[in-house]
């Protein structure tokens, strides 16, 4: 059908699965440079993973690895 491929994969709404790849890398990133997962940086780095995730970006280690130097994480 036509119409299925009328919108791209970023107005596809996330799934559950989708989700929790996000939480985990998000988790896994606060954990690793000590970041309160309720603060203001982890928010932010909440919407880059979100962000990268609908650009296409869907591997956990790809995910972490590109929201880590967009959010100016010092490693």
């Amino acid at each position: 059908m036509m119409t299925e491929n009328m919108f791209p994969t970023y107005h596809t709404p996330l799934t559950s699965a989708d989700l929790e790849t996000c939480q985990a890398v998000l988790t896994d990133l606060c954990h690793a440079e000590g970041i309160s997962a309720k603060s203001e940086k982890a928010l932010e780095v909440a919407a880059l993973i979100m962000e990268l995730y609908r650009q296409g970006v869907h591997t956990r280690h790809t995910l972490a690895k590109l929201a880590s130097t967009k959010a100016n994480f010092e490693n």
